[in-house]
């Protein structure tokens, strides 16, 4: 009888026949065993992840466990999940205010996972979705339909802080941690542009050099989280990290870039951009004080030198929204815009149709060609002339706040703004930084300028 030889699981062979004849046969050959498809087997669909960019950012393990924590009353996790809820944090930790966070279905190992952790994460209260139903195609146009995105709850920015932070999920599982890396290690803090045309002072270079004289009490900072409206905690938040880091340290030192129009911006952390609301968890080395002086109507006035345009006293966006018979924050948001060269062409054509502030426009330029027309004839100067306002700007700015320094015995940098200072200081010491600050910039372009100073 004639047998055939089929591979048993044990990796002999074995007939289909007799079992003497089965035994022989396996006796006589060995076939190479039949691999059984357990999970290390299956299409490795996570390593989807490995691909994408945000897969590589490092986060808090306490942002995870948050996340794990809210969910697993959601639904039971498990290693799928888990591994899409890593990265979900991993991409939630930083958005962008107004586009919020992309997280496709298609950017996950499974469609079925991806649909899972965004409704979790929506359920669960750790983040919100900014349009459900975005992926749906409009007017039967596929190029209407985009990703949903998402805000993250203020609680799992907040819980992405502190010194510990985890590459990737395989070390996160095996509790596999590194310490977060500092936010540069440069000796060099200020570099200068020297084709800008606004030279810096050595002395203000030095003083940059040595840091800031500033730190942040976070514990001041969650406080002050606590007494914002719930929709503007998440953006401030992740405004503040962007400012300060997401661990403490013994003082802010950021490195300054000059741009080539003159003015200092500052990154790693990007201290100048602090909300305003979170200023006070700043803190000086000194125990002393934080004051904030800054020029009123500081780019107007500029313009209005610039172009030779004698200034009435007053607040000038007040006496424009007095006759123009809308809001001064109103008539803010138009001329900023206007000194630095929007036409209203440029604002009719726009992307984002905004009704309110085209009429607006037509009322602030009626107004300032009444009130301020050699401003007003010179506008075309200023558009064409597109980086004179920043240097003329960083001129004033910059002898100001070296004259004060000097004068007042101010050593801590603090953080020079364009047109502000936020500085430690005695009381005494910020009412004569404000009368230099008014006295400097009015002896140098033989304009006055109003000073405003407040406590922080």
């Amino acid at each position: 009888m004639q047998t055939g030889i089929i591979a048993s699981h044990d990796g002999t062979a074995r007939s289909s026949g007799s079992a003497p004849a089965s035994g022989i046969a396996s006796r006589c050959l060995r076939i190479t065993p039949a691999r059984r498809r357990g999970i290390s087997g299956k299409k490795k669909s996570w390593k989807k992840y490995n691909g994408q960019n945000r897969a590589e950012r490092q986060i808090s393990p306490h942002a995870v466990e948050l996340a794990e924590s809210r969910l697993s009353g959601f639904n039971k996790l498990n290693t799928a999940k888990r591994r899409a809820l890593f990265y979900a944090v991993q991409c939630l930790t930083h958005y962008d205010k107004k586009n919020g966070v992309i997280l496709s279905q298609g950017s996950f190992s499974s469609e079925k996972i991806g649909r899972y952790t965004q409704e979790a994460l929506v359920e669960s209260g750790l983040a919100k979705c900014l349009d459900w139903d975005s992926w749906k195609p409009t007017n039967c146009d596929f190029r209407n339909a985009k990703s949903r995105a998402f805000i993250p709850s203020w609680e799992l920015i907040w819980a992405d802080f502190g010194e510990t932070v985890v590459s990737n999920f395989a070390d996160y599982c095996r509790g596999k941690y590194n310490l977060r890396p500092p936010l540069h290690q440069e000796t060099q803090l200020v570099l200068p542009c020297a084709k800008s045309g606004v030279k810096l002072h050595p002395d203000l270079i030095r003083s940059l050099n040595c840091g800031t004289g500033l730190n942040c009490d976070f514990n001041a900072m969650h406080s002050l989280l606590l007494g914002l409206p719930e929709d503007q905690r998440s953006n401030k938040l992740c405004a503040a990290f962007a400012s300060v880091g997401r661990m403490p340290v013994n003082e802010l030192r950021p490195i300054w870039h000059q741009h080539e129009w003159g003015r200092l911006y500052c990154s790693k952390p990007a201290l100048m951009n602090m909300p305003k609301v979170l200023l006070s968890a700043l803190r000086s080395f000194d125990g002393l004080n934080l004051w904030n002086v800054d020029f009123s109507s500081f780019e107007l006035r500029i313009s209005c030198d610039i172009t030779g345009q004698k200034l009435p006293d007053g607040d000038i966006y007040g006496l424009i929204a007095r006759h123009s018979d809308i809001t001064r924050e109103r008539v803010k948001a138009v001329i900023n815009p206007m000194l630095h060269g929007q036409t209203m062409q440029q604002l009719w054509y726009t992307r984002e149709l905004d009704s309110q502030i085209k009429v607006d426009r037509l009322l602030v330029e009626k107004e300032i060609s009444r009130t301020l027309p050699t401003l007003f004839s010179g506008l075309d100067y200023l558009r064409k002339n597109d980086s004179i306002l920043q240097r003329k700007g960083a001129e004033v700015f910059f002898h100001c706040m070296c004259a004060a320094m000097d004068q007042c015995e101010i050593r801590a940098a603090g953080v020079p703004k364009h047109d502000g200072w936020v500085f430690p200081g005695t009381e005494s010491q910020a009412r004569a930084v404000s009368d230099i600050f008014e006295a400097e910039a009015e002896r140098v372009t033989a304009v006055h300028f109003p000073v405003k100073l407040e406590a922080i």
